[in-house]
């Protein structure tokens, strides 16, 4: 899967391999994590946007709305359920949402070129 891309199969390994390759990263660790500047801070050069850190001296979990290079963990404070949809109170985070935006507007463009591939070749097999 390309960077940016969302997971939409049913097997764990896949989905795995798509958060390592969107640098989506899970790690813990004895106290707050530390934000950063480029190459400072918990995780820096390593977790991406939306990876988790979990402090496991208090057992509360940090969410990364920074970038790969400048981490800035969030603290994750609340989480309601409204129907089938999860609406976290402290996350709202403009890097996240503009990360998640171009995933969308990119799959879309797969679509889009993969619609007219098979158009083209629907076409070459009526000649």
């Amino acid at each position: 899967m390309a960077q940016g891309s969302y997971y939409r199969g049913k097997n764990i390994w896949g989905m795995i391999k798509n958060w390592w390759e969107n640098d989506v990263i899970c790690i813990v660790g004895s106290g707050a994590p530390v934000d950063g500047v480029v190459g400072t801070g918990t995780g820096a050069g390593l977790c991406g946007p939306g990876s988790q850190y979990t402090d496991i001296a208090v057992g509360q979990l940090y969410i990364n709305a920074g970038t790969k290079a400048s981490p800035a963990w969030k603290l994750f404070t609340h989480a309601a359920v409204a129907g089938d949809t999860l609406v976290t109170t402290s996350l709202a985070s403009t890097a996240m949402a503009a990360k998640k935006e171009e995933a969308v507007k990119s799959e879309i463009k797969k679509d889009i070129f993969r619609a007219d591939e098979t158009k083209e070749l629907k076409d070459l097999g009526k000649k």
